[in-house]
C-alpha cells in the first residue's frame, strides 16, 4: 500500500511540473520575436522581408495587414479589398526566432470571413509556419483567420527528467523496503 502512495505523490510531483513548464493548451508565441516574410514569386524564394516584431504584433504589405496573436494569424483586406495573384506561392511566412513552443499545426478559423479562404494552404515546422493564399479574392475588410496548434516538444525540460529519475528512485525504494518487511515476517511467522 506504501508503493501505491508513494506512486501517487510522484506522480502528482511529475504533473505539477508539466503544468509548470506548459502544456499544449497553455502555450502561446505572446512575447517571442517573429520575422515575417512575404513571398511571391514561382521559385518559393523570399520576396520581401518584412522584418521582426514581438508577438502580438504585426504589419502591412501592399493592401493587406497582418497580426499574429499569441495563437492566431489574422490576415485583413484593406477598403478595397485584395486580389492574390495565382503563383506557385503567394502568401506570408512566419519564423519564431525565440525559438519558443512547439507549432504542431495551423487551420483555418470558423470566424474568417474572407471570400475563397477555404483555397489557402497552410504549413508548418516546429517554429515557423506559412500561408499560401495564391488565387484568393477578398472584399473589402475581411479577414482570413488562422489558429496556431501547439504541442509538447520532443525533449523533456531538465525539470521534468529530475522529476521523473527522483520517483522512478522512490519506487525502487519502496519496493526494497517493502520487500524486506515481507521477508521479515515470513521468518517471525
Amino acid at each position: 500500500m506504501k508503493i501505491v502512495g508513494i506512486a501517487s505523490a510522484v506522480t502528482a510531483m511529475a504533473l505539477g511540473c508539466v503544468s509548470a513548464a506548459g502544456t499544449a493548451n497553455a502555450a502561446t508565441l505572446a512575447g517571442d520575436t517573429i520575422h515575417a516574410y512575404y513571398i511571391y514569386p514561382t521559385d518559393g524564394s523570399v520576396y520581401d522581408d518584412l522584418g521582426t516584431f514581438t508577438a502580438p504584433g504585426g504589419g502591412a504589405i501592399y493592401v493587406e495587414t497582418y497580426q499574429v496573436t499569441g495563437n492566431q494569424l489574422i490576415v485583413t483586406a484593406d477598403s478595397g479589398g485584395v486580389d492574390w495573384l495565382s503563383a506557385t506561392f503567394n502568401g506570408l511566412k512566419f519564423v519564431d526566432e525565440s525559438g519558443g513552443p512547439t507549432i504542431t499545426g495551423l487551420t483555418l478559423d470558423g470566424a474568417s470571413n474572407a471570400n475563397g479562404d477555404g483555397g489557402a494552404i497552410a504549413s508548418w515546422t516546429p517554429h515557423s509556419f506559412e500561408v499560401n493564399l495564391q488565387g484568393e479574392a477578398w472584399g473589402p475588410s475581411q479577414q482570413a483567420i488562422f489558429d496556431i496548434h501547439f504541442g509538447a516538444g520532443g525533449v523533456p525540460e531538465p525539470g521534468t527528467w529530475a522529476m521523473m529519475l527522483l520517483g522512478v528512485g522512490m519506487i525502487g525504494g519502496g519496493l526494497r523496503v517493502s520487500r524486506r518487511k515481507d521477508a521479515t515476517a515470513l521468518t517471525a511467522a
